[in-house]
């Protein structure tokens, strides 16, 4: 094998490890899926979303983000954390910078978990829209404090799984029923997946010559 390729993706690795982590390991994507349920017109739009429409999306943060209510130790609200977000219902899609959100953790506040992600300043069909997820676990058993998130709390164990998008101009809204959340890793770690795997097929290739 020639190592070449090889050293390529080593070096690469390691300059991604060696980048100030403002820019590497702040960042954390979840990406979700849902199915919709209940879309209302309230105005004639002349469309609609039916019931069953495949929902996928994509919530890119900075975990960085300070709390916003650091003195309510069951509340914690991260606004403009979302950094980007992309939303793809059926065959339409909305992409945005993130100029307007938040992520919020509770933990036991009003005696219920909570985990809300929502961009408000997206656009869906022309018309801007407030969109995202809320899990909510009522018996308060899924959180032990309300940091922000860096892996996705277990789905089922929120016994509330809601997507919703809400015009801005009450035009129209739409729901749904979560069923995924997972983590999305960052280029920088599935660079280094990828250089170890070379480096694990490129150690075994040579060992194997030698046999």
């Amino acid at each position: 094998m020639n190592p070449r390729p090889l050293c390529i993706a080593f070096c690469a690795a390691i300059a991604v490890l060696a980048a100030p982590a403002g820019t590497r390991g702040d960042l954390v994507t979840f990406e979700f899926t849902a199915i919709t349920q209940g879309f209302v017109d309230h105005v004639g739009l002349g469309w609609t979303v039916p019931d069953g429409t495949q929902v996928i999306g994509r919530f890119t943060f900075d975990t960085a983000i300070a709390d916003d209510s650091p003195s309510n130790v069951q509340l914690g609200r991260y606004f403009d954390s979302v950094i980007s977000s992309i939303i793809q219902i059926g065959d339409h899609q909305t992409e945005d910078a993130g100029l307007d959100s938040f992520v919020v953790v509770t933990n036991g506040f009003s005696g219920e978990d909570l985990f809300q992600m929502v961009d408000r300043s997206l656009d869906f069909r022309g018309i801007p829209v407030d969109a995202g997820i809320v899990l909510e676990d009522s018996d308060a058993a899924v959180f032990d404090d309300d940091l922000i998130l860096t892996t996705p709390p277990p789905l089922n164990e929120f016994e509330g799984r809601l997507f919703a998008m809400l015009a801005d101009d009450n035009s129209f809204s739409a729901g749904g029923t979560v069923t995924s959340l997972t983590l999305v890793p960052e280029p920088g770690t599935l660079l280094l997946l990828v250089g170890a795997g070379l480096l694990v097929g490129w150690r075994g290739r040579r060992f194997g010559d030698r046999a």
